[in-house]
């Protein structure tokens, strides 16, 4: 399998060469195929370059975002992706709006687009474009799969200096695991002043004037649901 991989790294390094590979990636990783190789490839992310999509721009930041259609329909989708006032092309922007003095003017940076295809490996979300009624269906593609625990149980350590991996764990860090442990992390800290109002109002307020009305008591129980459903789900 490996000679066949870099045959495909060497040879047809284009991204219709991913589709070899969306039912049987998960199967290469558990078996120690070496996969480095495909991830440092143009296999599984390449650059382009769209009439329809601004070549330049004065905003320099750099950002990845989802596209759950298919990429052969990406040229009509730039507003859809980056729907943000900040991010309409120059000529559209007037002089004297916020988003042009926020930036300098005299310096005009060259947009690099890529696409990156490992998402669409694992368990993700596709919206198909049917062109007779004119609206998309929301299908789920590689149900169970999981992508990034297949690449952390692998042992081939190595294929964490992928940019294209790396690329994906950033990603998901962004988009779900910060904003989940964001939320954790105020639960986490509500409880613990809530615990310190319940021990200073049972344990030194009520020692000095007898029973006191408690209502933090409901408190503390509400905040151990979160940390069960955690541990639960």
């Amino acid at each position: 399998m490996g000679i066949i991989i870099d045959y495909i790294v060497k040879y047809q390094n284009f991204f219709v060469s991913s589709y070899l590979f969306q039912k049987n990636f998960p199967d290469l990783i558990e078996k120690g195929v070496l996969i480095k190789p495909l991830l440092d490839s143009e296999v599984f992310s390449f650059s382009f370059d769209l009439d329809e999509w601004p070549t330049s721009h004065f905003n320099p930041d750099e950002l990845i975002r989802p596209f759950n259609v298919n990429i052969f329909q990406i040229r009509k989708h730039y507003s859809t992706i980056f729907p943000e006032e900040e991010f309409e092309p120059m000529d559209s922007i007037e002089d004297n709006s916020a988003d042009k003095k926020s930036f300098d003017s005299s310096k005009i940076y060259k947009i690099k687009y890529s696409i990156n295809l490992l998402p669409s490996l694992g368990t993700h979300i596709f919206y198909n474009y049917n062109p007779y009624t004119k609206k998309y269906t929301k299908e789920l593609h590689n149900e169970g799969v999981n992508i990034p625990g297949l690449f952390c149980d692998s042992d081939q350590l190595e294929i964490f200096d992928c940019e294209t991996l790396q690329e994906l764990i950033e990603f998901k860090w962004n988009e779900f695991g910060m904003p989940l442990h964001l939320f954790g992390i105020i639960i986490h800290f509500c409880y613990i002043v809530i615990l310190f109002l319940y021990t200073n109002l049972i344990y030194l307020q009520g020692l000095e004037e007898g029973n006191v009305h408690n209502p933090y008591s409901i408190y503390l129980l509400a905040g151990i649901i979160y940390p069960a459903l955690y541990e639960i789900i």
